[in-house]
Order: C-alpha cells, then sequence, then structure tokens
C-alpha cells in the first residue's frame, strides 16, 4: 500500500481513537466530579478541562520526544485558538446566555493573563525554566482557587443532588477512565507520528499541520462537549470547559514540552506575533462585552468565528 495512503489510514484511526477515547475519560471524569457535588462551571473548568486536553497534551509530549517541535507547540496554541474560534463560537450563536459575573470573570481573565504571560515569556524565542516555572505556578493558582471553590459550593449540595453510586457503577466509571486513557495515549501516537509522514510528502511544514489539522483534532473532547452541553442547555459547563482547557494548554503543556526537550522549547515568532495575538484577541471579543452586560450575545459568536476562519485562511496560504 502507498505510504501516504496508509499514512492518511491511520492519521484518521488515531484521531478516531482520540476523540472515542476522549469522550469516554470525560464522561468518567464528569461523574466522578458530580459525585462529589462540584458545581457544572467548576466541574468544566477544572476536571472536564483537564480531561479533555489530555489529547494534546500526550501529542505534543510525543511530538517534543520525537523532535518535532513544530508540531508540539502548534498544537497546544492552535487548539486554544481553535476552542474559541468554533467551541466557543457556536454556543454563543445557538444559545446566548446571561452568565454570574461572579463566576466568570476571574477565569477568563486568569485565561488572558496566562496567554499575556506566554506571549512575553516566547519574545526571547524560547521557553526556559524560569518561564516553565512562572506559567505552572499560574496554573497552580488557578487550580487552586478552583478547588477552594468547589469545596465551598459542594456543602451546599445534599445527597438526593448526588448521582446514583454502587459498586457497579464505580467499577464501570473505572474501566471507563481507564480505556478512556489509553485511547487518548495510543490515538496521540498515531496522530504525531502520521503526521509528519503527511507532512513531509505533501510539502506542508509540521507547523502548518499542528495549527490546523492536529490541533482541531486534538481539540474535539472539548468541542464534542461544548456542543453537547449547549444541546443539553448546560451552557455554564461548556464555557467552563473551554477556559479552564486554555489555560491548561498554555499553562501546563508548553511547560511539560519544555521539560521534556531539556529545560528550554523554541517558539517561533509566527507564535509569538501572530498565534498568541489572534489568541488575545478572540479572547477578548469574548470576555470583556460579557463582563460588562453579563451576557453573551451571537454577535460576538459571529465575530469569532469570522476572525478564526480569516485565522486558517492566513495560516494555510502564507506558511
Amino acid at each position: 500500500m502507498n505510504e501516504l495512503l496508509l499514512a492518511v489510514i491511520l492519521f484518521s484511526l488515531g484521531l478516531f481513537i482520540i476523540i472515542k477515547g476522549g469522550d469516554a475519560f470525560v464522561d468518567a471524569a464528569a461523574w466522578m466530579s458530580e459525585v462529589t457535588g462540584i458545581p457544572k462551571l467548576i466541574v468544566g473548568a477544572t476536571v472536564i478541562s483537564l480531561a479533555t486536553t489530555l489529547p494534546e497534551l500526550f501529542v505534543s509530549a510525543i511530538a517534543t520526544k520525537d523532535g518535532s517541535i513544530g508540531i508540539a507547540t502548534g498544537n497546544a496554541i492552535g487548539s486554544v485558538i481553535a476552542n474559541i474560534g468554533i467551541g466557543m463560537s457556536i454556543g454563543l450563536i445557538i444559545i446566548p446566555m446571561a452568565i454570574s459575573r461572579r463566576s466568570f470573570a476571574p477565569k477568563a481573565f486568569v485565561m488572558i493573563i496566562v496567554t499575556a504571560a506566554l506571549m512575553i515569556c516566547g519574545l526571547d524565542g524560547n521557553i526556559s525554566l524560569l518561564d516553565t516555572i512562572i506559567l505552572l505556578s499560574l496554573l497552580a493558582f488557578y487550580i487552586y482557587s478552583n478547588v477552594k471553590s468547589a469545596k465551598e459550593e459542594s456543602m451546599n449540595i445534599t445527597e438526593e443532588e448526588r448521582p446514583e453510586c454502587n459498586k457497579k457503577i464505580v467499577t464501570f466509571r473505572i474501566f471507563q477512565f481507564v480505556l478512556g486513557a489509553a485511547g487518548i495515549i495510543i490515538g496521540a501516537k498515531l496522530l504525531v507520528d502520521n503526521g509528519q509522514i503527511i507532512a513531509a510528502a505533501v510539502g506542508i511544514s509540521e507547523k502548518v499541520i499542528g495549527l490546523t489539522v492536529i490541533a482541531i483534532g486534538t481539540s474535539l473532547p472539548e468541542l464534542v462537549t461544548a456542543i453537547t452541553s449547549v444541546i443539553k442547555k448546560d451552557a455554564a459547563l461548556s464555557v467552563g470547559n473551554i477556559i479552564g482547557a486554555n489555560i491548561i494548554d498554555m499553562a501546563m503543556i508548553l511547560p511539560v514540552c519544555s521539560l521534556i526537550s531539556g529545560g528550554t522549547l523554541e517558539i517561533s515568532k509566527q507564535t509569538v506575533f501572530i498565534d498568541l495575538p489572534v489568541s488575545l484577541v478572540l479572547m477578548a471579543i469574548v470576555v470583556i462585552p460579557t463582563v460588562v452586560h453579563t451576557k453573551f450575545k451571537k454577535w460576538q459568536g459571529w465575530s469569532v468565528l469570522a476572525c478564526y476562519v480569516g485565522y486558517l485562511v492566513y495560516v494555510t496560504t502564507s506558511m
């Protein structure tokens, strides 16, 4: 069989396995968190965000180990842009909703601060050990503040409001959790290995592959979660998931990749001066009007989607 055709088939298989593995992992993680009585916004911003960013983490980590830095950084930043450009925009267009400024604003502004910090850290062309410590510290603060809020909120949940929990269900959920994680790891390896082959065969840079195909592919758990949440009218879960996933993508994945590569990770000028500023623009469109008016509006969704499409056109035609 032609090598390129085989690579495309295995790439598609890896994508399918990641989607299914991420879906199973998210379901198990969501159930585990609900049993504790944690509110949906916090569930989305912590547990589910950690779960849905596993594909990005494993893909970028494996790519870094294999020396494909373009795929590693492109996947992490591209996933952030895709999460807002596709997942958030769809939610805003379909179901504009009122939000609690107290719950939304702190998490949203941490996302913007982390993005700005990453851009500043990358101005010298790499993520150093000091940069890694700064980014991981921001992540630790974010997780700590959410866990603290979760503990306070869970005390208000009665036993009757918690989902059913017995030995059979617990066994199934643990199996689902482990199987989902395994699927994500296997799928990530297939995605990276065959993404490299496809990029080399068709003359596309690894960075473009990372920013587009792989980034959107590894973001599918977040995107599926966002769309499902919108359909089920659990918009708070979707918003929390995307904000948390973006913070984790930038404050955990790139620092981990930096450690894997020996304490420093090369960051291209394209990432610092194009990709991250685009992320900040999308975030500003979503966050600032919402904090002011305490409501998401359809024009924000259409604006974000238009910006994302324009960005994709630029990336695929200029690199």
